[in-house]
């Protein structure tokens, strides 16, 4: 560099202070004596650092991204919830055991369960039966002797066993199912108001209102959906041991999965579901994780979910490890693998399914209606016969044939709803406004005392570069 050009950079520096508007850099600069020099220089640097320090703290909570959870009440009117119903007994015995594969698991079911109450019963003699023997080899049961691990392990094979067969005839039927059904005191429209289908693990389901046709008019269990199930306990499988039946509230948009989620109804009883709505709505990135997008062979048409979506991705495991697909969740259509069977396919199966896995890929859902419910039961009915239907198509049951029947009551508790959202606890423009305030507070600086920064290095720039000219554009 030469003399000329460092005598120029000298002049805007050591008119600067002059002219600069911050607090510590003037004093400096006015002061005559070494003490106030370096007094000054200390506060600044110092200042500085503590500066430099909170905003440091300012980044860090910024990219952290917090949110925070707002509430706001709603009075809109809501669409009553789509409510969906199963039998605990997926088919109907006299039908099912006419399947080789049902039958087979089935019988092999019953002979474990007293095989093990007769090994722990020194009293007991049971004679071995060795082809049931070969099956409860092949099933994976032979070193099982819980009664409920059993239990648990059928209702799981069953889906395979089933697997194949036209199961049509062994579930039930709408009307064998539900009685009676009336939504806000009026008639149901049992043709148009329900609709059925066959799920892997549960058998027949019905859902109410999944076409959005009713809506929430007033509160209380007058003015819900009242209906009246019967179940045939002489029909049930040996590994349904509860005699009832499923309830599932949910959104009209929502998969339901009733084997997972939901309630179940006692026989002989009335139970009544006081329904809550939660509307929530959370952050996308970089705020959340959470998403609404169907990642890659997700196997559900409707809205996404969590729950879908780790069935989802224990399918495509399945697929992948075993080269077949779990019957219990719907067939891939990214492949053309056929379906697990017993006993090719069953120890893949069985590890597989135990797999424990946190799929990266499911996120909770972004908008997600949520129904908090409040159950009570009571006794039902009051007397010892039970008369459904209307005045031109009345039936009489009596007491014995209620035993088998329950009653369902889902209503609103109240008209209003909450909506839960996550909005972002710190933006950039609270970043923005707390850096100014750190930076005006410790050095003094503003927008105005930047620009002279900025001023500052254009005339370094100008003396450098043509230093004959730095005096035509200094202040």
């Amino acid at each position: 560099m030469r003399q000329e050009q460092k005598n120029a950079i000298r002049k805007p520096l050591k008119s600067f202070p002059e002219w600069c508007s911050t607090h510590g850099i003037p004093y400096i600069a006015r002061s005559t004596k070494k003490f106030w020099i370096w007094f000054w220089v200390i506060a600044t640097l110092v200042a500085s650092g503590i500066l430099i320090w909170q905003t440091v703290i300012l980044l860090k909570k910024f990219f952290s991204f917090p949110v925070t959870i707002q509430y706001e009440l709603k009075f809109d009117q809501h669409i009553f919830p789509a409510v969906t119903v199963c039998n605990l007994n997926p088919y109907k015995k006299s039908v099912a055991y006419n399947f080789p594969k049902i039958e087979r698991l089935m019988v092999t079911y019953d002979y474990m369960v007293h095989r093990v109450a007769c090994d722990a019963d020194s009293r007991c003699s049971m004679e071995t039966n060795q082809t049931l023997e070969q099956y409860r080899e092949m099933y994976g049961l032979v070193d099982i002797n819980d009664t409920t691990a059993i239990q648990s392990i059928g209702r799981n094979l069953l889906g395979l066993e089933s697997a194949g067969y036209n199961l049509s005839e062994a579930v039930d039927s709408l009307d064998e199912f539900i009685l009676s059904c009336s939504f806000n005191t009026d008639d149901c429209d049992m043709k148009n108001d329900w609709t059925s289908y066959i799920d892997a693990r549960m058998g027949s389901c019905f859902t109410f209102n999944l076409d959005q046709k009713y809506f929430v008019h007033r509160a209380g269990p007058n003015f819900g959906l009242r209906i009246i199930m019967r179940t045939n306990i002489s029909e049930f499988l040996p590994i349904a041991d509860t005699a009832g039946m499923r309830v599932l509230i949910h959104d009209q948009t929502e998969t339901p999965f009733p084997d997972v989620f939901g309630y179940n109804v006692e026989i002989g009883m009335s139970t009544s579901i006081g329904v809550v709505y939660t509307e929530m709505s959370r952050e996308t990135s970089p705020y959340g994780t959470c998403s609404n997008n169907k990642p890659y062979g997700y196997l559900y048409n409707l809205n996404y979910d969590a729950e879908g979506c780790h069935r989802s991705m224990s399918q495509q495991d399945f697929v992948t490890k075993c080269g077949c697909y779990d019957p219990s969740y719907p067939k891939p259509t990214y492949s053309n693998v056929s379906n697990c069977v017993i006993p090719s396919n069953l120890n893949c199966w069985k590890q597989t399914s135990n797999d424990t896995k946190n799929y990266a890929s499911c996120k909770q859902p972004c908008d997600e209606g949520v129904y908090d419910a409040v159950i009570s039961e009571a006794t039902w009915p009051k007397g010892n016969f039970l008369s459904v239907g209307n005045s031109k198509n009345r039936t009489v049951y009596t007491i014995d044939e209620v035993k088998q029947m329950a009653q369902l009551e889902v209503y609103f508790q109240q008209l209003d709803y909450e909506r839960m959202y996550e909005k972002p606890d710190y933006t950039f423009t609270q970043l923005f406004s707390e850096f100014g305030a750190q930076i005006g507070l410790w050095v003094g600086i503003s927008i105005v005392s930047i620009i002279e920064f900025v001023v500052l290095g254009v005339l370094v720039c100008i003396a450098y570069c043509w230093p004959d000219s730095y005096d035509n554009f200094h202040l």
